[in-house]
């Protein structure tokens, strides 16, 4: 038995536990089986030292060889399913229905009973099951595995009573208000479900054709009779919404939990960096990585999902994705795009949309706040995963959009904006952000992919668009360098950023689905449009004047560059004549007149 370092050729790092603590891990890890009556366990059990304040590196190298050892001994011992059994019956013990006669049986032995031995006994387990993902071993099994006394094989996930009851109990104790003393325990709760939820999103190798344990989770969470948890993703979604709305700080943010970055999530080389995420000294950690598990989640099996592009048809933006014929049901979609608005409904699965859109638009720049906050403070819509939250409830759910929507008091951002409409919506102030991430990243699509989605979504909405138009920004535009910007509408400033990403787009990118959504979105914001800043009636003219000149450059060298070219004059041409119908074409004189004396001036070059 001994340290597991011992048996594969290197001398172990200094144990974190005690004596006795220490040769009980040993024990465990052996392939010597252990029944659930014994003082092995007890033993282990005894956690006292602050885990979550230890260095990560010094966690890595002192559990990676007990998982080394644990993974293959387990099949002949089956401690590690007498482990998960304990973790479980403590877990029943520290949620909310303890007292319940179906929760614990009074007969039951429950090893912890203290939140912090919980947590630091959930941590251990937390970082065998990331090694053990990272060996590639089928952790269904391990959780299966009765040892060499008892055949078993690999229980289909709706037979697997002892994963199913162990997850049951940790989303049992996760859907429970937090708290001051339950921080921790939510917080580490939810630290494990991402490391389980990487398992598919951040595979180290390609994926194999067994169950995951995250498929386990995702099959019980349509299951939404089995277990105590009655509805698992229902549930667990409008907590981990509610964690993100609440913001609420750690208690002790001197705490190395409160700015760790979740283990098992390496760095994306798409340059969605997680642990940059985490990196942040003002963090609020449980709010934080509700919204990186509630992503995770939701996007499951997001791999089976495809983009569709359709040329000048995108005006909607249920066009920008479709499911494959072969997908699953993902329930923890189907439970955020069923949410219901606490503000206009009394439906027991919703929380209030308004709060969601001011904490997420607030991270993300895209929502006024009665208080300014500085670039740092709101970190823009650098932060990724508040942009991605925001994104896929407007994706997934309606409803939410006409929140986001909703008119509010401009009085909030009259400073920066002046209204002409009483009625009008926090549009401007929306939008203005997103179009500074589009300007920025103009040539990084995965970023521009999002951003563009977010804005054909709120364009939708006729309001927003009439209210961008109506809207005049008094402040100068400093984040557009190309020219001095000020006293422009907000569709102005649309029109201006789309001409600058669809001319990149043909020039450097050659993206469809780029091409698509923003000629898309160029043709909702063109058919409200009034009175076109000088500079936006340039542009537009300006790029029609450009793709009509390289396609007659390329007619003979690349056809398909120079159709591609075509089709964008064409659209541009489409676009501008909707300001020439009798409704709108009084407000837009002066692009009609500039639409002449460029096409004058191209007659006479012909």
């Amino acid at each position: 038995m001994g340290n597991a370092a011992s048996e594969i050729g290197f001398s172990g790092p200094a144990s974190i536990f005690d004596a006795a603590q220490t040769s009980a891990l040993d024990k465990i890890v052996s392939d010597q089986p252990y029944m659930m009556s014994d003082n092995v366990w007890a033993t282990f059990f005894t956690l006292h030292q602050p885990l979550l304040d230890l260095p990560p590196s010094a966690l890595q190298s002192f559990f990676l060889p007990y998982a080394h050892n644990f993974a293959r001994n387990t099949l002949r011992s089956g401690n590690f399913r007498m482990l998960i059994r304990h973790v479980t019956r403590s877990l029943r013990y520290m949620s909310p229905s303890r007292h319940l006669s179906d929760t614990i049986a009074t007969t039951t032995t429950v090893l912890a009973t203290e939140s912090y031995i919980v947590i630091n006994v959930l941590f251990v387990v937390r970082h065998l099951l990331k090694h053990f993902i990272e060996f590639n071993c089928d952790v269904v099994q391990l959780f299966a595995s009765e040892g060499a006394s008892s055949a078993t094989t690999a229980l289909a996930p709706s037979d697997n009573d002892i994963a199913v009851e162990f997850l049951d109990a940790l989303v049992h104790v996760l859907v429970d208000t937090s708290s001051e003393d339950t921080h921790d325990l939510h917080l580490e709760g939810i630290n494990f479900l991402l490391v389980l939820a990487s398992s598919t999103a951040y595979p180290t190798k390609p994926m194999s054709p067994r169950t995951t344990l995250l498929d386990v989770f995702m099959h019980h969470a349509q299951r939404k009779g089995r277990g105590r948890s009655v509805q698992w993703a229902s549930g667990l979604v409008k907590r981990l919404l509610l964690s993100y709305v609440d913001q609420l700080p750690a208690p002790r943010m001197d705490s190395s939990a409160a700015v760790a970055a979740v283990s098992a999530l390496p760095p994306s080389a798409a340059g969605w960096n997680v642990a940059d995420f985490f990196s942040d000294t003002p963090v609020f950690p449980l709010a934080d990585r509700s919204v990186l598990l509630l992503l995770l989640l939701v996007l499951g099996d997001s791999r089976r999902y495809r983009f569709r592009s359709k040329r000048r048809q995108t005006v909607h933006s249920h066009h920008l994705t479709r499911p494959s014929r072969h997908s699953q049901p993902n329930p923890f979609r189907e439970a955020l795009a069923t949410l219901a608005d606490r503000d206009e409904s009394t439906a027991p699965h919703g929380i209030p949309f308004s709060h969601v859109a001011e904490v997420g638009g607030r991270c993300v720049g895209c929502i006024a706040s009665v208080v300014p906050l500085t670039r740092d403070q709101c970190r823009k819509m650098r932060t990724e995963f508040h942009a991605m939250l925001v994104y896929h409830i407007l994706l997934w759910n309606p409803p939410f959009r006409d929140a986001l929507c909703r008119p509010v008091d401009v009085d909030h951002f009259v400073s920066a904006t002046r209204s002409l409409s009483r009625d009008a919506t926090n549009a401007g102030v929306q939008v203005m952000p997103l179009l500074e991430a589009i300007y920025i990243y103009t040539l990084d699509p995965p970023r521009l992919y999002v951003y563009l989605a977010m804005l054909v979504h709120l364009s939708e909405n006729p309001l927003v668009v009439q209210t961008l138009h109506h809207t005049q920004v008094q402040d100068h535009v400093a984040w557009f360098t190309e020219r001095y910007l000020c006293d422009v509408s907000g569709g102005s400033v649309v029109v201006l950023v789309l001409c600058r990403v669809l001319k990149a787009n043909l020039s450097v990118l050659h993206d469809p689905v780029v091409q698509s959504m923003a000629l898309g979105l160029l043709w909702n914001v063109m058919q409200f449009a009034k009175a076109l800043h000088a500079s936006a009636t340039q542009s537009l003219l300006k790029l029609l004047a450009h793709a009509t000149k390289k396609e007659r450059q390329l007619r003979a060298i690349d056809t398909d560059a120079a159709s591609a070219y075509l089709a964008t004059a064409r659209d541009v041409v489409v676009c501008i004549e909707l300001c020439c119908r009798p409704r709108l074409l009084p407000s837009n004189a002066q692009l009609v007149r500039a639409w002449f004396r460029c096409c004058s001036a191209k007659r006479r070059d012909w």
